[in-house]
């Protein structure tokens, strides 16, 4: 009885470590992804922008701007050149992060960005309002549709920042996504 418990607890222990390790891997990503997006910190990675200017600029005067994963850096431009998107139509299918300090109907949408190696991953997205928010899983896969505004979030400090967000005018639920 003892030697079968001794066999079982290992397994048992691998098992909770596990689990552990992934809530832990959701919580750093959904921490990245919040202060990437409310305290709109400046990347300092060497590989950050592969768009030029003139290709961003090309996405923008479309009206539709379809984030994918070669186009991420818009995203980032975004938040530096805000007035320049608003009012712009946007299609992004990322996967779902909430937050207590967002209203029910706001939750982050973001993606996984890799430019050169592993090393240098990093959670990229934006604010997204929906009206059934509420049936949304936290890491649940969406594909919105919507256009972009723009609203005030406090940080921890108290200070406010004026941050891009989409209003959803459609949103699709996806299943079996390459969750990258």
């Amino acid at each position: 009885n003892g030697s079968v418990f001794n066999k079982v607890l290992p397994i048992i222990l691998a098992l909770i470590i596990g689990v552990i390790s992934v809530k832990a891997q959701q919580s750093f990503r959904h921490n990245e992804l919040y202060d990437n997006i409310i305290n709109n910190f400046e990347e300092s990675h060497e590989h950050e922008f592969q768009l030029s200017k003139k290709e961003i600029s090309e996405y923008i005067e479309g009206g539709n701007i379809a984030i994918n994963d070669d186009n991420l850096e818009i995203l980032i431009d975004m938040r530096k050149n805000l007035d320049d998107y608003i009012g712009k139509n946007m299609e992004f299918k990322g996967f779902v992060c909430r937050d207590s300090l967002l209203d029910e109907n706001i939750f982050m949408i973001g993606r996984v960005q890799t430019t050169c190696c592993a090393a240098d991953s990093r959670v990229i997205g934006i604010l997204a309002e929906y009206k059934d928010a509420k049936v949304l899983n936290e890491n649940d896969w969406v594909n919105i549709k919507g256009s972009i505004s723009y609203t005030t979030v406090n940080d921890d400090d108290g200070v406010s920042h004026r941050v891009p967000i989409v209003q959803i005018a459609s949103l699709e639920k996806l299943e079996n996504v390459d969750r990258k």
